[in-house]
């Protein structure tokens, strides 16, 4: 019996998601030893690596959207939501208004946009 495969991630993970069993799961961590960047990944469910991209900011979990797409927030002060395809395509970015005091709780991915707290 042969073990199964696995990812090594470069740093801490801090969240994943998957739009189904079928994948891919979507992962967020440090980059290694580097903690102000965010790698997002995509593996298929026997862990093969599909794509990587690296983003400023401390990671957050990502949410992924009824079509299958993934968000994931980044950036200097984690106002800056990022939408990737599933075939690793960064799609758009839409950066969040907020004020210098305000810092970002929570995220929720809504039909229309988002719910921050």
């Amino acid at each position: 019996m042969s073990s199964p495969a696995r990812v090594t991630m470069p740093g801490q993970v801090w969240g994943l998601a998957a739009p189904d069993p079928a994948g891919p799961i979507f992962v967020t961590s440090y980059d290694d030893r580097n903690l102000s960047n965010t790698v997002l990944v995509a593996v298929d469910p026997c862990g093969t690596m599909l794509w990587r991209h690296v983003f400023a900011g401390h990671p957050r979990p990502p949410r992924v959207s009824a079509p299958g797409t993934v968000w994931i927030v980044h950036g200097p002060a984690c106002q800056t939501f990022t939408e990737v395809s599933g075939d690793g395509t960064v799609l758009r970015s839409v950066v969040a208004e907020r004020e210098d005091h305000e810092h970002l709780g929570a995220v929720v991915l809504l039909p229309d946009g988002f719910c921050i707290t």
